[in-house]
Parts: C-alpha cells; structure tokens; sequence
C-alpha cells in the first residue's frame, strides 16, 4: 500500500509537472516575438521630389507631407507619439532626420522621395532612427557621420487618378514601423481616403 502511494504521488508530480510546462511556453514565446513600440517624437520630413521642374508633384508632395503628419498627430489621443509637421521642420531651416533629432528633439522620421514615370508616381519612404555619430579614433581623426536606424522601407505606386492611395499606404506603414497597436478604429482612419489638403491632389 505504501508503495502505491508512493507511486501515485510520484505520477501526479509529473503531470503536474508537464501540464504547467506546456501552458508556459506559448506565453513565453509571445513575449519573446513582441516589438517594443517606437514611442517619441515623428519628424515627417519635407518630401523631395526627383523632378524639381515637376511644378505640380512639388505641390502635391507639400500636401502629403501635411496631410500624412495630421493623419498621424490623430494617434497621439491614445498613444505615446507626437508628430513634427514638414512646415516645423522647414521654419528652422531643418531638413535631415539627424537635424530634426538634435534640434527639435525627434526620435524617429518618415523621408518620402517623389518620382513620376507616366501616368504613375512613385513614393519611397524610409521609417527610421537617428543615432548618435561614432566618436573619432583618434584627436586627428574627423568623426563619423550620424547614420539611421532603418526601421522601414519601400516603395508605393499609385496612378495620377488615385494619389489618395500613396497616402494611405504611407500612414499605415509608418504606423506599422512604429509598432503602435492600432485600434479598430485608428486602422480605418489611416486607411480611409481623404485628406485635409484636396488642392495638393489636382494633379
């Protein structure tokens, strides 16, 4: 009798064992794949367009810049983010990500370069991180330029007649570059067309 006993308590131990184990390892697992959220300061730098002639492109890449950074803004209700519009940027005379950190205080930037082939105009976009420039290997040596950590990139197209579309990409992939947990809400918003600055689309 005793030996049973001692068995049966040996058997519960292990299942007990095993039971707990396997309920750890998804949470474990989901913990370890999470990304942090990129909370901080979006610098939405002033796009730059391939074809400085391009009168119109020039136009519609001021609106998108405004448009996108009031999209954005909108996410500061629920989340840790503010947003440095393009027009902020160019009255300090600020035009790079690096500069935007050191004297505005951003922690993140979206780049946007404009180039039209045809009836279609392409956005690259670049979601990144400013960081520190490496300090010099010796007192004779100049330091190291500041590089960015990328944390997006691509490319949108979108044809003349639906540039809204270049915009809604732009403000959903950011916010995905972000990691900022997007509400129901908040994804619809993005996504819908729209914008705040119609005459930049009268291209």
């Amino acid at each position: 009798i005793a030996f049973a006993a001692v068995m049966a308590a040996i058997v519960i131990s292990l299942v007990t064992y095993f039971v707990r184990h396997r309920h750890a390892q998804p949470n474990e697992a989901r913990t370890a794949t999470t990304a942090p959220i990129v909370a901080g300061t979006l610098a939405v730098l002033p796009p730059t367009v391939a074809d400085a002639s391009d009168t119109k492109l020039v136009s519609y890449g001021r609106g998108l810049a405004d448009s996108l950074a009031q999209r954005l803004s909108a996410l500061s209700v629920n989340h840790d983010v503010a947003v440095l519009t393009a027009k902020q940027l160019q009255d300090r005379k600020v035009t790079t990500l690096a500069e935007a950190a050191k004297e505005l205080g951003a922690t993140s930037g979206l780049a946007i370069k404009l180039t039209r082939e045809g009836d279609l105009v392409h956005a690259a976009y670049t979601v990144a991180q400013p960081e520190k420039s490496a300090a010099p290997a010796t007192t004779s040596s100049a330091a190291q330029p500041a590089t960015n950590h990328v944390l997006a990139s691509g490319t949108v197209t979108a044809p003349v007649s639906d540039m809204f579309a270049i915009e809604n990409q732009l403000a959903v992939a950011t916010a995905t570059a972000l990691n900022i947990p997007l509400r129901a809400v908040e994804q619809r918003a993005l996504a819908a067309h729209g914008t705040t600055f119609p005459e930049a689309y009268q291209y």
